[in-house]
């Protein structure tokens, strides 16, 4: 075991051989002097030498930059590492020396140029965290099954087309991201993985869950954005722990009645589908926080969207509604309120029991006017009213003390009111492309 001063002369050595600025060098020596941390940033063009397997007593490294290829074959001799970052760095092989590293915690080789994995990445038993994104990965890695301990995995922007029924060996694994990938069809063993938390499957083409779906009882994080899934198979319903679930950019048609059995969810993304109707089930989600329905078929809401009191930001833009729920009046806590490009044609005097709203995006509608009540919305302060048709903005405009935007283009308006003077707080205010602006 080398002492501090060969450590030290180690260092210095390497950090030569690599043509590296001392400030791309960070090293940490414990109490007997021994390197127990060192992190890289590389040089464009540089190899890594054997020495770096002089440091015996190495428990992390990483490195990050450069254009290194591979790993010499002493990188196998620190046994002692828990934890290897090899970071966009141009890798495109991994010696099988790394089969060594029995105590290996931790493998971080993102954004690298990987095709695949060496067998001996199967004796890496005590891995917890495995990170391959971004690289060129064309075939599941079949090594990993054997490795028990393993609890996040990170395969996302590769070029996977399947995840094999022998992912469900992996019974500890609580993350999984396959996101930016070319999968089609989860095989009915993702079931099996009773464990996971997060499970990420964004931007891939899947068509359809398995039911076994509804196997995962501990999952907290569903992401199924831009797939192209029609429908949810109704044991999505077994989720009762779901806090977030995003199904974004698919060809959802119905939402099945089984979803309002989520009670825990703060989070649902149903935007980009074609969804025409909601099923009044959407009142049990009383824990949402945020629902997004935006670039649907909507062309109106249930009135249950109003018990759910806890809802702060609501997104409904890109649909088809012409009209809008007075329930709507009984979200009192929300926040953020998108309306953008409706065909809404009026405003429920309700709106205005919105007390704690901030931002209200209303362009691309129809309105001819506001209601009165608008002026009971006293903590707003972004109020979106471009391209719409109004012909006059009424005075009660004036007690929105807290408005700091305020966008009338491209409406119809030939006055505008003087109570606009008494908006101590507006910075922004946008009045071009209407007939004529006088003051009243």
């Amino acid at each position: 075991m080398s002492d501090n001063t060969t450590d030290k002369a180690l260092l210095g050595a390497l950090t030569t051989a690599l043509g590296a600025a001392p400030d791309t060098v960070e090293s940490i020596f414990d109490e007997a002097g021994h390197l127990v941390e060192l992190r890289l940033t590389l040089p464009t063009q540089t190899t890594i030498p054997g020495t770096i397997g002089e440091f015996r007593s190495l428990q992390r490294l990483g490195m990050s930059g450069g254009q290194i290829a591979t790993l010499p074959p002493e990188i196998g001799h620190l046994t002692r590492l828990y934890e290897l970052d090899i970071t966009t760095s141009a890798l495109q092989h991994l010696p099988p020396e790394v089969g060594n590293l029995r105590l290996l915690r931790a493998l971080y080789l993102r954004n690298n140029l990987l095709t695949d994995l060496p067998n001996n990445i199967a004796h890496l038993r005590e891995l917890q965290v495995l990170a391959l994104g971004g690289n060129r990965l064309q075939e599941w890695p079949t090594q990993i099954h054997d490795l028990p301990h393993l609890e996040w995995l990170f395969l996302d922007g590769n070029q996977l087309t399947e995840i094999p029924a022998q992912v469900g060996r992996l019974r500890n694994l609580k993350r999984l991201d396959v996101s930016g990938n070319q999968i089609r069809v989860l095989p009915r063993e993702i079931g099996d993985l009773t464990n996971l938390e997060r499970l990420d499957l964004r931007g891939n083409q899947v068509t359809r869950l398995p039911p076994t779906v509804g196997a995962l009882v501990n999952l907290r994080e569903l992401y199924l954005w831009g797939n192209q899934l029609s429908d949810l198979p109704p044991e999505i319903g077994k989720l009762t722990g779901l806090h977030r679930l995003y199904l974004g950019g698919n060809q959802i048609t119905q939402i099945s009645p089984e979803l309002g059995k989520l009670t825990s969810l703060l989070e649902l993304d149903l935007s980009g589908n074609r969804i025409s109707l909601l099923p009044p089930q959407i009142e049990h989600l009383t824990n949402l926080r945020e629902l997004d329905l935006a670039g649907n078929q909507l062309a109106h809401l249930p009135p249950g969207i109003g018990a759910i009191p806890g809802l702060r930001r609501l997104n409904l833009s890109s649909n088809r509604l012409n009209q809008l729920t007075p329930w709507i009046g009984q979200l009192e806590h929300l926040r953020e309120l998108d309306l953008k490009f409706n065909r809404l044609t009026s405003l429920p005097s309700d709106i205005g029991q919105l007390k704690s709203l901030q931002i209200l995006d209303l362009r691309g509608n129809y309105l001819t006017r506001l209601p009165p009540e608008i002026e009971q919305l006293t903590d707003l302060w972004t109020l979106n009213l471009a391209d719409n048709r109004l012909t006059r903005l009424s005075p009660e405009i004036g007690r929105l003390r807290n408005l700091v935007m305020l966008d009338l283009r491209r409406n119809e308006l030939i006055h505008l009111p003087k109570e606009l003077r008494d908006l101590p707080n507006l910075r922004e205010l946008y009045i071009d492309d209407n007939p004529l602006l006088l003051e009243e």
